[in-house]
């Protein structure tokens, strides 16, 4: 029996693109799961809010799309409802969410790659 799998993404530049991939494969994980790991983080945080507005205003259509796949398909719903609230589409929130982590490099201090600094 095939999976179900639901799919939430956000284009990020080639440059971006490319970090976000090396930054997954430094945790040990590839970016799907980096990006599912980022939107439930955001689901259960709730920091789009808060976002800069340049993180948020990069529109990006020919670059590299990162997307998360989920075997949750209460998540592309509850994602899709967050972002809406916030007045972007879930494309602009996602890319957000990836933009904002490769600033704050979160999971990787979490695992032990990145100090904090002081």
């Amino acid at each position: 029996m095939k999976k179900t799998k639901s799919v939430i993404g956000g284009w990020l530049s080639e440059e971006e693109g490319a970090t976000f991939a090396e930054y997954a494969s430094q945790i040990g994980i590839d970016a799907a799961a980096l990006a599912t790991l980022l939107l439930m983080k955001e689901l259960s945080e709730g920091k789009l809010g808060a976002t800069r507005k340049p993180v948020i205003n990069s529109p990006v259509r020919k670059g590299r799309r990162v997307t998360a796949r989920t075997s949750r398909l209460d998540l592309k719903q509850r994602f899709n409802n967050h972002a809406a609230a916030h007045g972007l589409s879930s494309d602009a929130a996602a890319a957000a969410v990836f933009r904002t982590e490769l600033q704050e490099r979160w999971l990787g201090k979490c695992v032990g790659l990145f100090r904090e600094s002081s």
